[in-house]
């Protein structure tokens, strides 16, 4: 087997079916597999899923699990599965859109062995506004790929775009249940074996509904989430990247600093910007003027407002 796309699923009856058939349509010159883990969905997804296993049994491998895991552990259970050289990702609300995307992602990484991964571009469609247009990457960058060094300032990959070579057990992922995210840290681990691809096409759809996990969240719980991870990933780094960590870190708890002061939270605000002060080492502190600054004009702002009584 050359590749197996694995797909998560929970209570998506919705969307599971169009997903499915995204990966049928799919067009390659070799073999694959669609792996799908449903993480005991209380709705009509395993009869979904069940029906499409007999009718494409030697295509289609189900996983209906008795017992919810969460998404976390039911993503890491299906890798464990996987046995072919490389691994595809696509959640269970997504769904592809060119069905010669695994051609091209096979095909690159074949000619670049320095690749650890690719992935292409994608459309968000946003559920409750149809007619907006938005991608993943925003802008399409200028580039055939990214280190890990990148990958950390800023999130480029859509989870539903990524395929990457299989390196077993090499990938734990384990440190990192306890995130709402599970994709970056899988997508940064995988960098650290080598650059990661891009390909410069709109290959897969996106899905932004309020059932999704970042659907209906604001923006402040949006960057603690991304300070968490921040946080967890330092450990699993080289130091010199540690360091690109914790300035993304400290940066990401200002920003928490600064929306929490517009919401005139100011004893909160003032708690994230202790917190950022302490994220970088101190000899790193004092080598970036503007971010010291920043950090104390949002200090003495929080300080100066509770003084005022105003919280």
């Amino acid at each position: 087997m050359i590749l197996t796309v694995c797909m998560t699923t929970y209570n998506q009856e919705k969307f599971i079916a169009q997903a499915i058939e995204s990966v049928l349509g799919q067009q390659p010159d070799f073999d694959f597999e669609l792996l799908i883990g449903d993480d005991a969905s209380r709705d009509r997804t395993p009869e979904i899923i069940t029906d499409y296993a007999t009718r494409f049994p030697r295509r289609i491998r189900p996983l209906l699990h008795s017992k919810n895991l969460g998404f976390h552990r039911n993503l890491a259970n299906l890798l464990t599965q996987c046995h072919a050289d490389y691994i595809a990702l696509l959640e269970g609300d997504d769904y592809w859109t060119d069905p010669h995307k695994l051609d091209k992602q096979f095909d690159l990484l074949r000619r670049h062995p320095e690749f650890s991964a690719c992935f292409c571009r994608a459309r968000v469609l946003y559920e409750g506004d149809p007619t907006r247009l938005s991608f993943i990457p925003a802008d399409s960058p200028n580039k055939s790929s990214f280190t890990t060094e990148e990958l950390l300032r800023k999130n480029y990959i859509p989870t539903g775009t990524l395929v990457f070579r299989n390196y077993g057990g090499a990938i734990d992922l384990r440190p990192f249940f306890h995130l709402s995210m599970i994709d970056r840290p899988l997508e940064v681990l995988v960098s650290l074996r080598g650059p990661i691809g891009y390909i410069n096409d709109v290959t897969a759809v996106y899905r932004r509904h309020d059932d999704g996990v970042w659907g209906n969240r604001d923006e402040v719980w949006k960057l603690k989430e991304e300070a968490k991870f921040f946080f967890a990933i330092v450990s699993a780094l080289p130091y010199h990247l540690q360091l690109i960590a914790r300035q993304q870190l400290a940066k990401t708890y200002q920003m928490v600093a600064a929306r929490l002061i517009q919401r005139q939270e100011y004893r909160k605000a003032l708690g994230f910007v202790i917190k950022s002060l302490a994220a970088l080492p101190r000899r790193q502190l004092f080598r970036s003027a503007w971010y010291l600054k920043r950090s104390l004009c949002l200090m003495a702002n929080a300080i100066f407002k509770l003084k005022l009584g105003w919280e």
